[in-house]
């Protein structure tokens, strides 16, 4: 009977190690190789998490930028397709908007609220999330401007009535131009003109960025 009960024992003990050893090391999940070998943080209970799904690396999988708030600020980190990761470092305060291939390399640039009260651009630079700049200063524009909308061939317009009653009356806009090349925007100044957005759905319009 004690021979029985031993045996019995073994054979649980060994059919334990059997299933022990066929799963794979808790390291070789969590940390992935390659260039951008960043472990994906997992954003913690209550830190109201954000995604937004983008093709970042131009590589026609669907990546995530996922965002959640540290400390009272929000940190975002790109989780790529590949299963690598950028580095989560790039700060903001506001929330994930839109994401487009606004310059037309096959990447996406992701739409953040910068602040309360401005907008901006995040692209993928080597193994970070880096905000696009204008000249040597981050790129900004203000919400009280008005929507961007995606034009093409790299061009971001933002409209807003004019100041001027008699332009305004005549249905014409303000309208400010960027061209987006990778993190790179170049201002293409303003002008006043006729525009095939009516201004009656610019002032309803709620969403800050418009692009296909």
């Amino acid at each position: 009977m004690g021979g029985m009960r031993s045996a019995l024992v073994l054979a649980a003990v060994l059919g334990l190690a059997g299933c022990t050893a066929q799963e794979p090391p808790r390291s070789s999940i969590e940390t992935p190789s390659g260039p951008c070998a960043t472990t994906r943080e997992q954003p913690p209970e209550g830190s109201k998490e954000q995604r937004l799904q983008a093709d970042l690396d131009g590589d026609g999988r669907t990546d995530e930028v996922v965002s959640w708030l540290r400390e009272g600020e929000r940190v975002v980190q790109a989780w790529l397709a590949t299963g690598e990761n950028a580095e989560p470092q790039q700060l903001f305060e506001g929330m994930l908007l839109d994401a487009a291939d606004v310059d037309g390399d096959g990447r996406d640039e992701a739409f953040v609220e910068r602040n309360a009260s401005s907008l901006t651009l995040l692209v993928l630079d080597g193994c970070s999330l880096a905000q696009a700049t204008l000249g040597e200063l981050p790129f900004e524009v203000l919400r009280a401007d008005g929507p961007l909308l995606c034009r093409g061939a790299g061009v971001v317009e933002q409209l807003r009535r004019p100041r001027n009653p008699p332009e305004a009356a005549q249905g014409q806009l303000v309208t400010r131009r960027f061209r987006v090349a990778g993190g790179a925007v170049t201002d293409l100044g303003q002008s006043i003109a006729q525009s095939d957005v009516r201004i009656a759905d610019l002032e309803t319009a709620d969403a800050p960025v418009i692009c296909p």
